[in-house]
């Protein structure tokens, strides 16, 4: 963007009188907590079926939304068999419903857990974060990052 562009967009932002919203996407739970992305949330829960992500894909020929389900069938059974998920089992059997909620469970839970990464220049981004004046956040992320970081809104 060259200079007189920067200016114009600077002197129409100065004109609005609301703060603005952030659209904010995963790249920040990647980047601050450590998370993975989608295809490396399915990556890692594939391990425990012990099969790896690339069978779930290659049968849902690179279809992401169905090796998840393809992912989903096997950890259901899984799940429900294996000791290692026994406490989970007892504190969320109720709401199992459908063949993909262990996997959603488990993943949910495995977010939850997230922390803020510990690395200094990123937590220097972090606090410049909290001063951002916004009037809210819209995201698709399932983490907390923001909740908590900006939790005036």
């Amino acid at each position: 963007m060259n200079e007189a562009a920067k200016d114009a967009l600077a002197q129409h932002l100065g004109q609005i009188k609301t703060a603005p919203f952030l659209f904010v996407g995963s790249g920040l739970s990647i980047r601050y907590m450590g998370l993975e992305n989608w295809p490396g949330l399915l990556r890692k829960f594939s391990s425990a079926c012990e099969r790896e992500f690339g069978y779930y894909s290659s049968l849902a020929n690179n279809s992401l939304p169905m090796a998840a389900s393809l992912l989903a069938k096997d950890f259901h059974e899984y799940w429900w068999h294996n000791p290692k998920y026994e406490d989970s089992m007892d504190m969320h059997r109720e709401e199992v419903r459908l063949i993909h909620d262990p996997l959603k469970i488990e993943i949910a839970d495995y977010v939850a857990k997230a922390q803020v990464v510990n690395n200094p220049e990123l937590l220097k981004e972090i606090e410049l974060f909290k001063k951002v004046v916004v009037d809210g956040i819209i995201t698709t992320n399932y983490d907390n990052f923001f909740r908590k970081l900006l939790s005036r809104l």
